[in-house]
């Protein structure tokens, strides 16, 4: 039931980005609460929310960990680290537009952006299970709520790269642009870092990023 948790919080979150996140590439140690993906790409599709004139020619990460305290998950966080990210585009082609196709990347975007919404802001907490019956899947939405609601995402060492060999034929132009880390954290109502408990679904999350 663990490894199902860790391996559906990764594709909730995650799918719609990365390539290669099914079960059988999930190195997962229950005791530890660590799965590990390493060598993975990045999705063409995956900077389609942000409506920027580019598209993703090639993407990778090198590393993604997520680490789970299960034998502690009321009291510390779950942590997403993901390292050396390479991210490739480009000018996008007149010829690559379609109506069609616009129509299903927009849905396919707002269906990322409220996932993302969600990772971000967190689901709160699930409601108390009416029937008996209920009570196991009323306990996972509850330990699923709280390790997303803390959360914690690390990406470190991000290399993007724009390259144009269409607009001029005569001229390529190439530029980069390198961040050396990207934190979302769980504050209190102050932006320190905290741990939001159970209780506190009700109330907004707080999520801090930082450059």
């Amino acid at each position: 039931m663990l490894e199902g948790l860790a391996a559906s919080i990764l594709s909730k979150y995650l799918g719609a980005y990365v390539d290669g996140l099914q079960k059988e590439n999930l190195s997962l140690s229950v005791g530890a609460g660590d799965v590990v993906l390493e060598h993975l790409e990045l999705k063409k599709e995956a900077l389609q929310e942000l409506d920027l004139p580019v598209t993703v020619r090639a993407g990778s990460l090198g590393k993604l960990r997520l680490k789970i305290p299960w034998k502690n998950l009321r009291s510390q966080p779950a942590v997403v680290s993901i390292e050396r990210v390479f991210i490739l585009v480009g000018p996008t082609a007149e010829a690559e537009y379609s109506e069609e196709q616009e129509s299903d990347r927009q849905l396919a975007a707002k269906r990322r952006r409220v996932r993302l919404a969600e990772l971000m802001q967190g689901d709160g907490d699930a409601a108390p299970a009416e029937e008996p019956e209920e009570e196991s899947g009323s306990y996972l939405a509850q330990y699923t709520s709280l390790l997303t609601n803390n959360l914690q995402i690390y990406i470190d060492k991000v290399h993007v790269r724009y390259e144009d060999f269409r607009t001029k034929a005569d001229r390529k132009f190439a530029m980069g642009i390198t961040l050396e880390h990207i934190h979302a954290e769980t504050t209190d109502h102050d932006w320190l870092p905290a741990f939001v408990s159970s209780q506190a679904g009700q109330f907004l999350v707080h999520k801090l990023v930082t450059l």
